[in-house]
């Protein structure tokens, strides 16, 4: 399952970066009170990370690229885990259960997001 969950944005992306479109898809909070979500421009950061353009990515979400990176490292692990048919040690654990960085990851976040409204807020009123 986690497979599948660390999988499934980073096939989509690229799908979508060949020319693949899913019109159903909308950003729920963006469609009906007109406010960007806290990962919106995530996807677009995502395709633009498939066809190369880092710096694309960094201005659709400072996040994505990171993102991506961390998913396709645990994507890498879990399939070498089943290649090799034993449990691996994941180096990465010890960060991802570690309650300072997830707090520091979060305050991150949360401030990104917070900008990037205030941006909005401030181009939009003007």
């Amino acid at each position: 399952m986690g497979l599948g969950i660390c999988a499934a944005p980073l096939i989509s992306s690229c799908f979508y970066a060949a020319g693949y479109r899913i019109s159903s898809i909308f950003c729920p909070l963006r469609h009906w009170f007109g406010l960007i979500c806290p990962s919106c421009g995530m996807t677009r950061s995502f395709v633009a990370l498939v066809r190369g353009d880092w710096r694309q990515a960094i201005d659709y979400h400072l996040f994505g690229p990171l993102l991506f990176i961390c998913l396709g490292v645990i994507l890498a692990h879990g399939i070498w885990e089943l290649k090799s048919g034993c449990h691996q040690q994941a180096f990465y654990l010890k960060w991802l259960t570690n309650p300072h960085l997830q707090t520091a990851i979060a305050l991150a976040f949360s401030g990104y997001y917070l900008l990037r409204l205030n941006s909005i807020i401030l181009t939009t009123a003007l």
